[in-house]
C-alpha cells in the first residue's frame, strides 16, 4: 500500500500542479493560478448553494407525502448516474491514455498497485460530484428530520461510498472496450466507437429514468421496492441513514468495496497487455519507394493535426460529443418531428419559437467542440519541433484552427439541412441559421487557441489532464457557452418582433468578434507562441 499511496500523492501533487506553484517564480503566473482557484472555488460553492436550494424545494413536497426518505433516494441516483456517466466517459483516459505507462511498468511496483492508483484517481474525480450534489441532501435531510449526531456521522461514511459502484461498472465497461480495441489494429477508433455508443446508452436511459409522473411519486413505496429491487445498494443506504442500523451501513459499504477489489483482482492480470497492445503501431509490410508529394506548409501541419487528432480516442470523446448530440437530435427531429422531440426534451419549440430555440441549441452544440483550447498543451515537451521548423508562426495557429472548423461545419451543413427541410424553414432563415452556427464554429475555435496560448500546459503524463481538466479547456467550454447564451437573453428580454432581423444583427455581431479575435491572434498570439 506504501506504492500506491507514493503513486497517487505523485499524481496529485502533479494535477493539481501544486510544485509549479510553489516554485514559480513569475508573480504574473502566480496570480493566474490564484484567480483560476478562485473561480473554481467560487462554481463549487455556486452548484453547491444551487443543489442546497434544490432538495430544500423538493423536501417541501415529501413533506407533505410523508415520505421525507425519497430525498435520499433522489440524491442517490443523482449521484450514481452522473458518476456512471462521468466514468465511462473518463476512464478509458485514466486508464489507458496515461504518457507514463513504460516508466510505471519499470518501477518496481506490481501491476494491481498501478491499477488500483488510477482506478483512486477516477475515484476522487467522481467524489467530487458526490460532494457537490450528495452534501447538500443530507444536510436538507438532516435538518428537516431533525435528526442527531449519529445520523451525521453515517452521512459522511456513507457519502464516500456513493459513487464506488457506479465507478466500478463505468470502469468494466472501459476494460470491455479496451480488451475488445486491443483486438483490432485501429485500436483508436474501436474505443471511439464503444467510447460513444456506451455514453449515449447511458443518455437515453437517464431521459427515460427522468420521466418519472407525479402520480406514480404518490406511490412511494412501490417506488421504493422497484428502485431498491433494481440498484439494491440503494435500500441499505436509505436504511441506514433514515434507521441509523449500522448492519445496513456496513452492508453499503460491503456492496462497494467487494466488487473494487474483485475488478482490481481480475482486470490487473490483462491490464498491461490491454495498455502494451493499445500502444502498438502498425506499419504496412508492402511499402515502396515512390516519388515524395509535396505541400504547402499549412497543408502539411494540418495533416499532422489531424493525424494526431485521430490517434487519441480521448482526444476524439471530449471534443466530439457537440457534434454527436446534434446529429442525434438532427435525426429525432426527421424521424418524430419537432414537436414530440420537445416534449420528450422538455423543451419550450412550439409554433414560432421553433427556429430560435433549435439554432440556440445547435449553436451550444457547435461550443461544445473545441479542440483548439488543447491543441497548444497537448504538443508538449516536443513542441520546439515544430516552432524550429522554417515556417511562419501564425500557420501552427491556423493549422489548429482548421481541425476544429474540418470537424465540425461539414457535420453542422449536412444536420443545418435535415433540419431545415423537416422543420420546413424557408431560405433566408436558413441561410441566417447557417451563418450564424458557422460563425460561432470560427469563434469557439479562436477562443479555444487564445484561450490556449495564455495557459499553456506542456508537461503531462495524459491526455485527460489536458483534454479534461486543463483550466484552457473549462475556460474555451464557459466562454463559448457565455457567447451562446447573450443573444439568447438579448432575445428573451427584448422581444423583437421579427426574428429575421435579429438574426442579422447577431450575424454581424459574431463576425465583428470573430474579426476583433483573429486580429488578436495575428498580433499578441503570434508573439505568445515565439515565447513558448
Amino acid at each position: 500500500m506504501n506504492n500506491v499511496k507514493l503513486l497517487l500523492k505523485a499524481n496529485i501533487i502533479n494535477s493539481f500542479g501544486a510544485n509549479k506553484f510553489l516554485k514559480e517564480s513569475s508573480k504574473s503566473e502566480k496570480m493566474k493560478m490564484i484567480l483560476l482557484a478562485v473561480v473554481i472555488l467560487w462554481a463549487i460553492i455556486a452548484v453547491f448553494g444551487s443543489a442546497f436550494a434544490y432538495f430544500n424545494m423538493i423536501s417541501d413536497v415529501l413533506v407533505q407525502f410523508n415520505a421525507l426518505s425519497m430525498l435520499l433516494v433522489i440524491s442517490f441516483i443523482n449521484i450514481s448516474v452522473v458518476s456512471l456517466f462521468m466514468s465511462i466517459y473518463k476512464a478509458s483516459g485514466y486508464l489507458f491514455s496515461f504518457k507514463d505507462f513504460d516508466l510505471l511498468m519499470s518501477l518496481p511496483v506490481k501491476t494491481s498497485e498501478v491499477l488500483i492508483c488510477k482506478l483512486l484517481l477516477l475515484y476522487i474525480a467522481n467524489f467530487m460530484i458526490t460532494i457537490v450534489m450528495g452534501l447538500p441532501s443530507l444536510i436538507v435531510y438532516g435538518i428537516r428530520s431533525s435528526s442527531g449526531v449519529t445520523y451525521y456521522i453515517f452521512a459522511i461514511i456513507a457519502m464516500f461510498f456513493i459513487s464506488l459502484f457506479p465507478m466500478i461498472i463505468g470502469a468494466v465497461f472501459s476494460f470491455i472496450v479496451g480488451k475488445i480495441s486491443s483486438r483490432f489494429k485501429s485500436t483508436n477508433l474501436a474505443m471511439i466507437i464503444g467510447s460513444f455508443a456506451l455514453i449515449l446508452l447511458i443518455m437515453i436511459g437517464s431521459n427515460f429514468i427522468g420521466n418519472v409522473t407525479p402520480e406514480f411519486i404518490q406511490d412511494i413505496t412501490g417506488l421504493m421496492d422497484i428502485i431498491s429491487n433494481a440498484y439494491f445498494p440503494i435500500k441499505l443506504y436509505v436504511n441506514a441513514l433514515v434507521s441509523i442500523d449500522i448492519v445496513s451501513l456496513t452492508g453499503f459499504i460491503l456492496t462497494a468495496i467487494v466488487p473494487f477489489l474483485a475488478l482490481v483482482y481480475i482486470f490487473s492480470k490483462s491490464f498491461k497487455s490491454i495498455n502494451s497492445k493499445m500502444n502498438e503501431s502498425f506499419k504496412a509490410s508492402n511499402y515502396k519507394m515512390e516519388s515524395l508529394r509535396v505541400s504547402s506548409p499549412l497543408k502539411s501541419l494540418f495533416k499532422k493535426e489531424l493525424s494526431f487528432y485521430f490517434s487519441s480516442h480521448v482526444y476524439v470523446l471530449n471534443t466530439a460529443m457537440g457534434m454527436v448530440m446534434m446529429t442525434i437530435l438532427t435525426i429525432g427531429i426527421a424521424i418524430f418531428g419537432g414537436d414530440k422531440v420537445a416534449q420528450f426534451l422538455e423543451l419550450p419549440m412550439m409554433g414560432e419559437f421553433i427556429v430560435p430555440v433549435i439554432m440556440a441549441i445547435v449553436s451550444m452544440c457547435v461550443c461544445l467542440n473545441c479542440t483548439t483550447s488543447s491543441s497548444i498543451s497537448l504538443e508538449g515537451r516536443n513542441f520546439w519541433i515544430v516552432k524550429s521548423l522554417p515556417i511562419d508562426p501564425i500557420e501552427i495557429i491556423k493549422s489548429k484552427i482548421l481541425v476544429n472548423l474540418t470537424i465540425i461545419i461539414p457535420i453542422l451543413i449536412i444536420n443545418t439541412l435535415i433540419l431545415a427541410v423537416s422543420l420546413r424553414i424557408i431560405l433566408i432563415q436558413y441561410l441566417l441559421f447557417l451563418a450564424i452556427t458557422v460563425l460561432y464554429a470560427f469563434l469557439i475555435s479562436m477562443i479555444g487557441i487564445i484561450v490556449n496560448l495564455h495557459l499553456p500546459k506542456l508537461e503531462w503524463k495524459s491526455h485527460v489532464e489536458i483534454v479534461k481538466q486543463s483550466a484552457s479547456s473549462m475556460i474555451s467550454m464557459l466562454a463559448g457557452a457565455i457567447s451562446v447564451v447573450i443573444p439568447i437573453f438579448l432575445y428573451i428580454s427584448l422581444k423583437p418582433e421579427n426574428f429575421n432581423v435579429f438574426s442579422v444583427l447577431v450575424v454581424l455581431g459574431l463576425l465583428i468578434t470573430n474579426i476583433i479575435l483573429w486580429i488578436i491572434i495575428k498580433t499578441k498570439g503570434v508573439k505568445i507562441l515565439n515565447l513558448l
